[in-house]
């Protein structure tokens, strides 16, 4: 049986939801997310891509195997950190030798793949996602806090104390350095801290004074802010009202900023410090499980009428002992039977094949015949956007050419998007708007396809470029990857080097890349 794609994470079959309301009018592509079903209403949205017309968003995807270890769990990377965008009428193209991530990327977009980390993003919606980055998140911050933690007890001065690794600022977030330095008093209101207050707004210690001045008079006609503050009486008003302007002229502005900034009392900023890490633990641990209960309903609420309209090509899929008729059904079988029957003839004479075909079995089927069919049969269901992942190896280049020229109709005649999956780069730039790279599961390189094909940057991508030059041959990629860089001192970042053309790169390859990319400018000019 040839397999159904509308799956989510761990494979379990998506919920059909076309029955919540029996008297919903079909839900209309162009409507906007008030017609959809109650559950599906509740899924994580980003509104953002739907007023910027993208279609699909793959927004940091990971998909890791676990390897058996006796001693300790180790993960094999198949996809690390793809991210891309496709907008609507957009053609797409991932390209990579075997074994770079195409097919896995392809099933984790559909559902056929469980994603470890990453989200992908369909007219908006988030179909699938994975958790893992948010349970490490948790993880992290409970590991580094602990060390953190031990650090500021072992501190033995303030500069030991605030001077904290970048790694753990996320235990820092809201830290007030007020709390542990206000001395007691019995005023109600403190100088230092009005006067920390005004230069903190970026005012000047003079303009703090005035301000404070004023404030005191206010205290003492009676004229203040009585929902700001509170006094017992007009006494307790006056009382503060005249401390504030005896203070304001015997304080200076070093005399403010040395007992704000804690340098009279280590203990008390070491405990300070360490409440607010343990704060911000339970806070990112409370976060953290918001977001994977989150995860977990989006993953198991994708509504059907979404999902279906992103149609995958597994190309050489299809079961032998299938009829053709049979493979133009499997996908729209919740349809009466009038609209099966006008659906897949439609489909089945858009790609050029005569109603004949559909007594006949896969296994009679010569090797194009068989990829348009299952072109087909994903045409059947109305798709907004087409997942084409490699062409089989068995097509003559005359059969390749035909199958691009009929996408490239499609594309006109339907405005559908399509994702372009291939080992060859000739196929892809024949008829893809934009293209990325992919290699050992990492997107090293992505633009519009002249300024890619033009301008390759990344040392692999130059290589990959390279090995299809010319038409023929057996286009193999000399890359030697024992010089790749050791990236566990730095890890690499996926960054626009300029507008639109991004590559893998750590911080002294970015300086090399765009010293490169300015010096072509001025060779071009």
């Amino acid at each position: 049986m040839e397999k159904s794609y509308f799956t989510s994470k761990n494979n379990v079959k998506a919920k059909d939801y076309t029955n919540i309301l029996d008297d919903a009018e079909e839900h209309d592509k162009s409507k906007s997310y008030d017609s959809l079903p109650f559950a599906y209403k509740h899924v994580k949205l980003k509104s953002e891509y739907i007023s910027e017309n993208v279609l699909l968003s793959v927004n940091h995807l990971k998909v890791f195997y676990k390897k058996k270890h006796f001693l300790k769990k180790e993960y094999i990377k198949a996809v690390h950190d793809i991210s891309f965008k496709i907008h609507k009428g957009e053609i797409f193209g991932i390209v990579g030798e075997e074994g770079s991530g195409k097919t896995i990327t392809a099933k984790a977009i559909v559902g056929e793949e469980s994603i470890t980390s990453g989200a992908v993003y369909f007219k908006g919606a988030r179909i699938a996602a994975g958790d893992r980055w948010n349970r490490k998140e948790i993880e992290w911050s409970k590991k580094n806090g602990k060390k953190e933690i031990e650090r500021l007890k072992n501190a033995k001065t303030v500069e030991e104390v605030e001077d904290h690794p970048s790694k753990v600022d996320n235990l820092y977030v809201g830290k007030e350095i007020l709390d542990y330095s206000l001395v007691r008093s019995k005023y109600a209101v403190s100088t230092r801290f009005l006067i920390y207050s005004e230069l903190s707004r970026g005012h000047s210690f003079d303009y703090a004074l005035k301000y404070i001045e004023a404030l005191a008079e206010s205290f003492i006609g009676g004229t203040y802010d009585r929902s700001k503050y509170f006094f017992i009486n007009d006494q307790e008003a006056n009382e503060n009202g005249y401390h504030l302007l005896r203070r304001i002229k015997v304080l200076t502005e070093k005399d403010v900023l040395d007992s704000l900034l804690p340098t009279n009392d280590l203990a008390l900023l070491i405990q300070s410090r360490i409440k607010t890490v343990k704060m911000n633990i339970k806070l990112i641990k409370e976060e953290q499980t918001r977001k994977i209960k989150q995860i977990k309903f989006d993953n198991e609420n994708n509504d059907y009428r979404l999902r279906i309209q992103i149609q995958p090509l597994f190309l050489n899929a299809l079961d032998p002992d299938m009829n053709v008729r049979d493979v133009l059904t499997s996908r729209i079988k919740s349809l009466n039977n009038a609209a099966i029957a006008e659906r897949s003839s439609k489909a089945l004479e858009e790609v050029g094949l005569v109603s004949s075909y559909f007594s006949l079995s896969v296994k009679d089927l010569k090797s194009f015949e068989a990829v348009k069919v299952e072109l087909a049969a994903a045409l059947a269901a109305n798709p907004e956007l087409l997942i084409v992942n490699d062409l089989p190896k068995t097509l003559t280049k005359e059969e390749e050419e035909e199958f691009i020229e009929l996408l490239r109709k499609l594309r006109n005649k339907r405005m559908i998007s399509i994702l372009f999956m291939s080992r060859n780069l000739n196929l892809a730039k024949q008829i893809c708007d934009t293209i990325s790279i992919l290699h050992d599961g990492d997107m090293v390189e992505l633009a519009k396809k002249d300024e890619l094909l033009s301008n390759p940057i990344h040392p692999y991508g130059k290589a990959f470029v390279k090995a299809f030059e010319k038409d023929d041959g057996d286009h193999k990629v000399d890359y030697d990857s024992s010089k790749k860089r050791d990236y566990s001192k730095e890890k690499s970042t996926f960054q626009a080097v300029i507008p639109g053309h991004y590559v893998l790169f750590d911080t002294n390859e970015a300086i090399a890349y765009k010293s490169l990319i300015q010096s072509q400018n001025k060779f071009n000019k």
